[in-house]
């Protein structure tokens, strides 16, 4: 039953003291601290917000950026493929035989068949292109020719109305 005492002495001394102007006191002062607490916080949040956004708008910007350089980048690799492409003339139906030297052969084919007189440097590249499907190789592929110039690709392109005349066999030799 003591015990029970100490309790109850305990929480009336706790109602007197809290009815006091030092208990008031003390929770102004704990409200005051509270809300300086949380003001802070808030400033700091706002602060904080503030400095995000203001980043994603440099990123925004940054991306804009970047977007507009891809698109001029894009305009300038069309430019260069057509460029490039521009001295680009492509063969079919010329017969491919293994191990060839597909530069030489397509020099040979525009002298002997196009009565053109091309010149090895005029020509950079000449390549097969496409799957080889088998071994035998029935079915020729068509054969790409890089010139230096474009001027050489036009006089062949020119002369093209010289293989109408031309029979397939001819072609296939």
């Amino acid at each position: 039953m003591a015990t029970t005492m100490d309790k109850a002495t305990l929480h009336q001394w706790l109602d007197e003291w809290m009815q006091t102007d030092q208990y008031e006191k003390k929770q102004a002062e704990i409200t005051r601290k509270v809300i300086s607490h949380l003001t802070q916080s808030l400033h700091e949040l706002k602060t904080r917000c503030i400095k995000l956004e203001n980043d994603n708008e440099n990123l925004k910007k940054i991306i804009r950026q970047h977007d507009e350089e891809i698109q001029e980048l894009k305009q300038r690799s069309n430019i260069h493929e057509k460029e490039n492409k521009r001295n680009n003339l492509q063969i079919i139906g010329l017969k491919e035989e293994k191990d060839e030297d597909t530069k030489e052969k397509v020099r040979s084919f525009l002298e002997e068949n196009m009565k053109l007189k091309i010149r090895s440097e005029n020509i950079v590249a000449a390549e097969r292109v496409g799957l080889i499907r088998n071994e035998q190789n029935t079915r020729s592929r068509k054969i790409i020719i890089k010139f230096n110039n474009v001027w050489v690709k036009r006089d062949i392109y020119r002369q093209r109305t010289v293989l109408k005349d031309l029979k397939e066999k001819s072609l296939h030799q």
